[in-house]
């Protein structure tokens, strides 16, 4: 009996400090949460984005010989599938990849006579060109794509590309329906 005494004299929390208080609480807790659910998720959207470091396109304006070593490292946080690569320079120049041959090929309507096929060089096996024609670039991976042409017998790029000018180029996913990423390129001697 002296516990209730003791207790009587003492003064509780009101009713409407009670649910104020569980409100606090809540609300709290769910802001807590709901950032948690954004950082945890933030990683699964979808982030594409290419570096193009170490990329050459020289031409020979003698000759018409043009090599390019173009090199793609993929920064973005889900993986490219790369339909085809176009430079935009005074001739469209397109890269295309062979599905059945695991090729890149390199075309240049106007310039080239035909198609010129390239190498690929991947940082791991998952870069590769699949049956279905799409270069797969996994996120962190890097893929190199070398050509060589000869004006003698493939055509004179020194028509479409210019020493010295800067070009514009697109990286297309057309079959992973991600969006088209913007290159830049510029030809050396």
């Amino acid at each position: 009996m002296k516990s209730r005494k003791a207790l009587r004299g003492k003064r509780a929390v009101s009713h409407l400090m009670a649910v104020m208080l569980i409100m606090v609480i809540t609300l709290v807790l769910g802001g807590a949460l709901y950032a948690l659910i954004i950082g945890v998720f933030s990683g699964v959207s979808r982030n594409y984005n290419v570096e193009t470091t170490g990329s050459v396109i020289s031409v020979d304006v003698a000759t018409g010989d043009a090599m390019f070593l173009l090199n793609f490292r993929n920064i973005g946080t889900s993986p490219l599938r790369v339909d085809n690569i176009k430079i935009y320079a005074n001739h469209t120049i397109t890269i295309l990849f062979d599905g059945t041959t695991k090729k890149p090929n390199i075309n240049c309507t106007g310039v080239l006579s035909s198609d010129v096929a390239g190498s690929l060089y991947g940082s791991s096996p998952s870069v590769a060109v699949t049956s279905d024609s799409v270069l797969n670039i996994p996120s962190g991976q890097v893929v190199s794509l070398e050509f060589r042409t000869s004006g003698t017998t493939d055509g004179d790029m020194s028509k479409a590309l210019e020493l010295g000018a800067t070009y514009n180029g697109m990286l297309y996913q057309v079959t992973s329906g991600g969006p088209a990423i913007s290159l830049k390129f510029t030809v050396e001697g």
